[in-house]
């Protein structure tokens, strides 16, 4: 689970268990995403000195929050800095202006009242004259007019400030000829993007209906035909889609505008171009299951070849510095280092390893689409339906690899997130630590718990996976807030599409396709319809 966690993650107790690697060990190790890992919970243990410490932290590849609220705990000038960096939004007007330069945002403009939106700008102009123009622009009745002669203020406040303000501004009206400013910007596709969750009616949304669609990118030129769909404008958003399709880079953008193309225009030749695609993804899929056509051929198990060997044990196969050393040898596409280590790996728990070597070694042809049960003692106890979900989400979240680690340290076969571990294993009276978390069997028991509690919350596969994603508070208050999944000729399908942020938005619709796979796979296949029955 994902970087709007990283927050959390960095306010979040320190860790008291012992850090799986000492200072030594740290210091041998290549720089990676494992290292930043193992040496963040290095920082937050207490078995380093200040030297040591400083050491690890000024090693680190790519440092994160985390590592500075980690750090900071030892350093009084990091401390200092991080004061600066958490102050509360109540205590700015009397914050020091260079303390001031480090932490303001539109965002943080949002609670404050105009006279100390203007104090702050006038206390910031000499050493940030870019903030304090926000400011001054946030003062204004019309933030966003006022904002739009200076496109990095107004791209700032659009895209910085909460979806609550922007809805707060969403009557302000652009003419033709601000719009076209606002779209030679290459901002104007994420603005598309944001506001396409606003209310039909808004008069900012009918401005920005009226762009020019020739000159858009896909992303830009989708969005424009989902807030002409939600104007009612059909003819414009087939152009808008008609775009998109033809500034699509992938096989999944391509599809995504068709899937739109037939539904706003009715035509079946979108339909036979969508039967085309090779790849299972929500929209290819949902238009093959509703003509009853068979779905592109489905490889459910790598089994080990006679002359493969178990050279790497579970220890170095549930260890996230060789699947970083593995990564490289598939990124740099060496064949032959390639075939040598998929001869190692003839390990039952290697699957998700041998996979993803095949789909490295096909990528010049058509590489194969798997959907695995790996680690099938540890889901034993689950039905049909709980496996099909679990699977649906660990394919999603690492494609089965143990040692997956993501940018936001979640981590493992279903990524967790380590303070989700941390609450769990107090709650569970467990002293595990959460470098431990990388064994899928470990893991199993919590990510299944996980995944039942929010099942008991939430009964729509769709939202359980936007939950997993985002957590519960993020799937109950956004589909509430802006009314999603009600009624209507597009739905639910619209509301798929208007899902704000773009991580949990796509990753609903790929764990959804997964699940619908899964349930065929396991013999108890279900109507994709019938999902959407279930509110």
């Amino acid at each position: 689970m994902r970087l709007i966690f990283l927050a959390l993650f960095a306010l979040s107790s320190p860790f008291a268990a012992q850090p799986p690697y000492g200072f030594e060990e740290l210091q041998k190790r290549s720089p990676s995403r494992a290292r930043d890992f193992a040496s963040l919970l290095f920082l937050r243990s207490n078995a380093g000195n200040a030297a040591q410490n400083r050491a690890v932290f000024y090693s680190l590849k790519a440092p994160k929050a985390p590592h500075l609220t980690a750090f900071a705990a030892r350093s009084k000038a990091i401390k200092k800095l991080m004061a600066c960096r958490n102050i509360e939004t109540k205590a700015l007007t009397n914050a020091s202006a260079a303390c001031l330069a480090i932490t303001l945002s539109a965002a943080s403009a949002e609670s404050l009242s105009t006279a100390d939106r203007l104090k702050i700008a006038q206390k910031v102009e000499a050493i940030d004259p870019f903030e304090a123009a926000i400011f001054k622009a946030m003062a204004k009745n019309n933030p966003l007019g006022a904002a739009a002669a200076d496109l990095d203020v107004f791209y700032s406040i659009a895209l910085g400030a909460s979806g609550a303000f922007l809805q707060k501004q969403s009557d302000v009206y652009f003419a033709s000829e601000a719009v076209g400013k606002l779209q030679s910007d290459e901002r104007f596709s994420l603005l598309l993007e944001r506001v396409s969750r606003l209310n039909k009616n808004a008069r900012l949304l009918e401005s920005l209906a009226a762009a020019d669609e020739s000159t858009l990118g896909f992303k830009g030129a989708f969005y424009l035909g989902v807030i002409r769909i939600m104007r009612d404008d059909g003819p414009n958003a087939i152009k808008a889609f008609e775009r998109a399709e033809a500034a699509a880079a992938t096989r999944y953008e391509k599809d995504r505008a068709l899937f739109w193309l037939h539904l706003t225009s009715k035509n079946d030749v979108y339909l036979y171009r969508l039967y085309s695609s090779t790849e299972i993804n929500f929209y290819a899929l949902y238009t093959r299951l509703s003509a009853a056509r068979a779905l592109p051929t489905i490889v459910a198990e790598v089994p080990a070849a006679r002359n493969m060997k178990p050279t790497y044990d579970d220890k170095r196969l549930f260890d996230p510095f060789f699947w970083s050393e593995l990564s490289k040898k598939i990124a740099d596409q060496d064949e032959t280092a390639l075939k040598a280590e998929l001869n190692k790996l003839g390990h039952k728990n290697a699957e998700p390893y041998r996979a993803a070597i095949n789909h490295a070694l096909a990528s010049t042809g058509k590489p194969p689409i798997y959907y695995l049960n790996p680690y099938p003692e540890a889901l034993s106890d689950l039905s049909i339906d709980e496996l099909a979900m679990t699977l649906a989400i660990m394919r999603q979240e690492s494609r089965y690899i143990p040692a997956a680690l993501s940018v936001s340290y979640a981590v493992g076969s279903m990524q967790m997130m380590p303070f989700l571990i941390e609450d769990m294993t107090k709650a569970r009276k467990d002293k595990s630590d959460v470098w431990s978390f990388f064994d899928p069997y470990r893991q199993a028991p919590y990510a299944i718990g996980h995944i039942k509690w929010l099942r008991s919350k939430l009964h729509n596969p769709l939202y359980v996976a936007y939950a997993y994603n985002g957590g519960l508070g993020f799937a109950t208050r956004t589909i509430e807030s802006y009314k999603l999944f009600k009624e209507g000729e597009y739905e639910p399908f619209l509301s798929m599409e208007r899902m704000p942020l773009e991580e949990p938005r796509e990753y609903g619709k790929s764990v959804l396709a997964n699940y619908i796979v899964y349930r065929r796979l396991l013999g108890a296949p279900i109507a994709m319809e019938s999902i959407f029955e279930t509110k």
